[in-house]
């Protein structure tokens, strides 16, 4: 006669369901530290900018008192 009751017969990870959790969030850590690893060692060239001052401004088509008016 069998037991059907018994855990004996159950695979490993059928009695510890919390282990597939753990390793998929392992799996998830190791990525997002892949990921981070490569981006900063390939970090894009730093752009001087220039001073505000330097850079001749726009004046807005309408009064400054006004708002502009939407196209209809």
């Amino acid at each position: 006669m069998t037991d059907n009751g018994s855990m004996a017969n159950t695979p490993f990870i059928h009695r510890h369901p919390w282990i597939i959790l753990v390793i998929i969030f392992a799996i998830l850590i190791c990525a997002w530290t892949t990921m981070y690893v490569v981006a900063s060692k390939n970090r894009p060239e730093k752009v001087p900018l220039e001073h505000l001052d330097a850079i001749p401004q726009s004046t807005p088509d309408f009064p400054a008192d006004s708002p502009p008016t939407p196209d209809a």
